[in-house]
């Protein structure tokens, strides 16, 4: 088996052209003069002809096809047990690389052989910056995501507000001259990591469905004195949550909060843990008796129904068990 200096996996998801975009803005983008790669495509379980594409239009590609949905986690696994590399990049198929972001990572690292892991800078396909850079979750942060919710209370928590941005996001700068910095955790869209890091601390957790499993790995590389770091020259294109958005509300609802209940279970203890169940039953709680009300006083608009139906399934789950995932 050749040996390369970076291992490029992209785990797919009937997202065939979202994954031809990705690989072939890799093929434009990285000089093989200056980097020796492979690309691993992992497939799970795609019914949109992404296998067949692959197989047709990009022979040099590897392509792992799996028989059922293994997650991100468990697929991504399978092409970090195939690596031989130095680096493992991980990537959605919703990304597309615009320059020599690739290059400027790897080049990262082998200057800075104590930093374990990087992220490029994110952009929308307009230009503007996605502030993609999460703290780590702890009780505080969590109730800020729940609380979204609550109609009388988004506009002083909800995405963009000084509340959100204070104790959720690490605020990606916007303009010239930045300089890398230190994150709590790299965006599962797009990280590269030492192979090494990796091999030490272990894979990816595949007991998380969807969500938190990229916290998961970056909270254990940092727990053991790692360092991870935002690389402003690096930037790539994201179009953001496409595999998410063939999701129904249920399914995501229940990938995202048993996700946030095994990484507190792991790594914040049951006490925690316990508190972030009661957390989210009393937001659903609330959250139906006022949507309830307000579609009563005849605001029966969409947002009404569909937050007073998405928390009595949050709170039958909790309280009934956990539904198949």
């Amino acid at each position: 088996m050749k040996d390369y200096s970076l291992t490029i996996s992209i785990v797919n998801w009937n997202n065939r052209d979202f994954v031809k975009g990705c690989i072939q803005s890799i093929l434009d983008t990285v000089d093989q003069s200056h980097i020796s790669y492979e690309i691993i495509v992992v497939d799970n379980a795609s019914s949109d002809g992404s296998v067949q594409m692959v197989q047709a239009e990009f022979s040099k590609v590897k392509l792992i096809a799996n028989a059922e949905n293994r997650g991100f986690a468990g697929a991504n696994n399978q092409a970090i047990s195939e690596s031989k590399s130095r680096y493992i990049l991980l990537l959605n198929p919703d990304v597309v690389f615009i320059k020599d972001d690739i290059e400027n990572m790897v080049l990262f690292l082998n200057e800075n052989p104590e930093i374990a892991g990087v992220a490029p800078k994110f952009l929308y396909p307009d230009g503007k910056i996605q502030q993609f850079y999460y703290k780590f979750p702890n009780l505080v942060r969590m109730l800020l995501f729940d609380i979204n919710t609550i109609p009388f209370l988004r506009k002083y928590f909800s995405v963009g507000t000084r509340l959100w941005e204070r104790y959720r996001i690490i605020r990606i700068p916007n303009g010239v001259n930045e300089e890398p910095f230190d994150v709590d955790e790299l965006p599962g869209a797009c990280m590269m990591f030492r192979k090494s890091i990796i091999d030490a601390i272990g894979k990816m957790d595949g007991g998380y469905p969807l969500f938190f499993e990229e916290v998961d790995l970056c909270y254990r590389i940092k727990k053991g004195g790692n360092r991870l770091m935002f690389l402003p020259t690096a930037e790539v294109i994201h179009y953001m949550s496409e595999s998410v958005k063939l999701l129904d509300d249920e399914v995501f609802l229940l990938r995202w909060y048993t996700g946030a209940l095994r990484f507190f279970s792991k790594h914040k203890g049951e006490f925690q843990t316990a508190l972030l169940k009661i957390s989210i039953f009393l937001n659903a709680l609330i959250t139906i008796i006022i949507r309830w009300w307000l579609l009563l006083l005849g605001e029966k608009n969409k947002t009404n129904q569909l937050e007073l139906e998405k928390s009595l399934f949050l709170i039958k789950w909790l309280v009934l068990g956990k539904k198949k995932i």
